[in-house]
């Protein structure tokens, strides 16, 4: 997904900033591996996603150590990210939209390389 693409979803121009690059990713036996070299994850959820690795960490406040993941679900939809190694609200998972061609993004943080977050940043885009 281009910019320009991603902002007329969106609806909106999005800030120049330096986030180190929008980076297109794949499910590969239900793993997500997310890139903090990257800021930017565009994922074609084609697929359950069961473990989300993380690589090329930060693990100081000066370096980049938040990651924006786009997921938009296939056209049969139904797909699910049931994978741990992160926390989130309440225990409860990430809440995303399984419905065909809806767009979702979550956002992963960490302050010391080794503990994640992983926030619901918005669901159903459409």
């Amino acid at each position: 997904m281009s910019r320009s693409h991603l902002e007329q979803v969106l609806g909106t121009k999005l800030p120049i900033v330096d986030t180190g690059g929008v980076k297109t990713v794949s499910i590969s036996s239900g793993v997500l591996d997310i890139d903090f070299n990257y800021g930017v994850h565009v994922v074609a959820h084609d697929a359950n996603i069961t473990s989300i690795t993380f690589s090329n960490v930060k693990t100081d406040y000066s370096s980049k150590n938040e990651v924006l993941v786009i997921l938009t679900q296939d056209i049969t939809g139904g797909r699910t990210i049931t994978s741990s190694g992160f926390y989130t609200a309440g225990g409860l998972g990430l809440d995303i939209s399984t419905t065909a061609n809806h767009i979702n993004m979550v956002t992963f943080l960490t302050t010391d390389g080794s503990t994640f977050y992983g926030f619901s940043n918005g669901k159903n885009f459409s």
